[in-house]
């Protein structure tokens, strides 16, 4: 038994899974090897630093696949992910839909109540244009998404289709004999990769044609949310008006009132010694300007 094998040997021993001797002799099949978890590769990955007499330029292209095959592997899990959420919208999108048209109507909010005070109308003001911005981000990013949706239905086959094609030289590249020219833990390595990015191109496949079948629900969806947004933010913007001109009269009248009181209590000092005079005056000026302000709010 050579070296190469000895310390493959030893490594299939420290991980607990070992390398099977036809995988350097024959042709392997997509199916012949079972996926490895993202954890077991890592733990090849630590283990490479535990043998001995390695070249080092063996441990770099051993260590370089380790971590090809686990991003292979992160890339599969995200494509089950969302292929996951596809199956999910085509069921629950169509019935949401119906759901945001049933509410959307033509009546407009209902108007603040006189009855508020100038701090509690500043205040709910203060509310609505921030729930109106939140409505207006919502929007956009509707806008955006259903841009980006207009050109799926050409794009989807084809990127299908430049899926399926690199699968068949995958396969081609499994069955291939330049796996036995490499070390045993080279050919492991190698075929690892080979095998989870075979495992990646095919949950991707499988992504798109959940996105394919799912499709025109997920567009109807999109768009009742937008028509939803729409009419969100234009309720938003009446409230905010109304609010807005109701506070401004508020603040108008308050002022007009302020006004009238010093103008009465000048009258009412203009009788007495010339310090209440004189206090009267300031409190007129002020009155005066704070007329100024709210008339140019």
């Amino acid at each position: 038994m050579n070296r190469a094998w000895l310390r493959y040997l030893g490594l299939s021993l420290l991980l607990g899974f070992g390398f099977q001797a036809g995988h350097a002799a024959s042709p392997v099949s997509p199916a012949a090897s079972a996926t490895p978890t993202i954890e077991q590769v890592q733990a090849r990955l630590a283990a490479l630093a535990n043998i001995r007499d390695l070249p080092e330029s063996e441990r770099t292209q051993a260590r370089d696949l380790y971590q090809q095959t686990i991003s292979q592997l992160q890339a599969a899990k995200n494509f089950a992910d969302r292929t996951a959420t596809y199956q999910q919208l085509l069921q629950s999108a169509p019935a949401e839909a119906t759901r945001l048209q049933q509410g959307l109507t033509d009546k407009p909010p209902p108007a603040p109540s006189p009855a508020l005070s100038a701090d509690e109308l500043a205040k709910q003001l203060a509310q609505v244009q921030v729930s109106l911005g939140d409505a207006q981000k919502r929007l956009n990013d509707l806008d955006q998404q259903l841009t980006a949706q207009q050109a799926r239905p050409k794009n989807i086959p084809t990127e299908l289709s430049g899926l399926k094609q690199q699968v068949v030289e995958l396969d081609a590249k499994l069955q291939a004999d330049s796996l036995a020219a490499a070390s045993p833990l080279l050919a492991d390595a190698r075929l690892v990769a080979l095998t989870t990015q075979r495992q990646a191109l095919t949950q991707q496949i499988a992504m798109l044609e959940q996105e394919q079948l799912s499709y025109d629900a997920r567009l109807a969806l999109l768009n009742a949310q937008r028509a939803s947004a729409v009419q969100e933010v234009a309720h938003a913007q009446i409230q905010a008006q109304q609010l807005q001109g109701l506070l401004n009269t508020r603040r108008r009248d308050e002022a007009a009132a302020v006004a009238q009181q010093t103008a009465q209590a000048t009258e009412e000092a203009a009788a007495k010694p010339v310090l209440v005079q004189a206090a009267a005056a300031e409190n007129a000026t002020i009155s005066y300007r704070l007329k100024e302000i709210v008339q140019q709010g």
